[in-house]
């Protein structure tokens, strides 16, 4: 079976790959954009990796000997699965192979926001010590703690968009920080999963003192946070994304900050990858950004070629795919 990667990856993660592809297997690495990718294309079997634009019937058409579409994450939104039956293409993800590491990313970008950590590394840099020197100080004065107070989490309520694996693991961890958890209702009959409690959206965002997002992106989810949600929100409340960027209406979200409401967000995606430089969103001291990098670990790619190259030998052996989608 022939097997091609895409983007491109770095040297450590192409050996990485080259060591695991199953014995009868051959395979390329090539980035989209690579002059030979269309042949490659052409020639695969298997896909293999993150795309980067939809896979919807004319891509299919380039990839007549394409059988299987191995995502190398836990989303499938860029692939059109309709197409892809058409096709006679399989469609797998790797399902919650990376869910502990993204939880773990969630849990940094939180404690980072509500202990503002960024202003905290730039004060040090910037001369600004929690006790000033003596010849900063007004006359009489024996020392000076300066007007930023610090939030943290013990106590404080977290309300989880989405109990998959990642949620469920978020919700697991901020319990150890002594948070109080609570889930977003997604069934009207439903009021606890677990042992967390469920509510509705409204008054999940206003009893919430962080609101964790961790939903599929769907035409039911999308923008699920808007101007008409936002409104909801509990006042100084904290957003944490590390989901899908287009679960937010980014323009709402500027105004919730701009006024007040919210305290401040920390994103690991956006609606538009990457960003325009001049987006509105990256020049906040209250708004703290990561490059769509909360799965990506020395140990997300191994595990996630793992669960990949399984699928291509349990494909090839006619047996169940793990994580199948469609």
């Amino acid at each position: 079976m022939h097997i091609l990667i895409t983007p491109n990856l770095p040297s450590s993660v192409r050996a990485l790959a080259t060591s695991m592809v199953p014995e009868g297997c051959t395979l390329e690495i090539l980035a989209a954009s690579h002059p030979e990718y269309p042949a490659a294309l052409a020639r695969a079997q298997c896909l293999m990796g993150l795309p980067r634009a939809r896979f919807d019937a004319a891509f299919f058409a380039r990839a007549p000997q394409l059988r299987l579409v191995q995502l190398l994450r836990a989303g499938h939104e860029l692939v059109d699965l309709d197409a892809a039956k058409a096709a006679g293409v399989a469609v797998a993800t790797v399902g919650d192979a990376t869910s502990s590491i993204v939880a773990e990313h969630c849990l940094m970008l939180m404690l980072a926001l509500v202990r503002k950590l960024r202003w905290q590394h730039d004060a040090v840099i910037n001369d600004r010590w929690l006790v000033a020197k003596p010849w900063q100080l007004p006359s009489g004065e024996v020392d000076s703690v300066p007007e930023m107070v610090f939030d943290g989490l013990e106590g404080r309520t977290l309300g989880i968009l989405g109990l998959g694996a990642i949620g469920s693991r978020v919700a697991r961890l901020a319990r150890a920080f002594g948070m109080n958890v609570q889930g977003l209702a997604r069934d009207p009959g439903e009021s606890v999963r677990g042992e967390v409690p469920l509510c509705g959206l409204a008054e999940l965002l206003a009893s919430s003192d962080v609101i964790s997002l961790h939903l599929r992106l769907s035409a039911e989810t999308r923008q699920i946070l808007d101007e008409r949600t936002f409104a909801h929100i509990r006042p100084g409340a904290f957003l944490i994304n590390t989901a899908r960027g287009e679960l937010v209406d980014e323009t709402a979200l500027l105004a919730a900050l701009e006024r007040g409401q919210l305290a401040g967000a920390a994103l690991d995606t956006l609606a538009k990858e990457p960003p325009a430089m001049d987006h509105p969103l990256l020049r906040r001291d209250d708004v703290l950004l990561t490059p769509h990098t909360a799965w990506l670990t020395r140990a997300s790619w191994q595990r996630t070629f793992d669960v990949g190259f399984a699928n291509v030998q349990r494909f090839r052996s006619h047996e169940p795919l793990r994580s199948l989608v469609g």
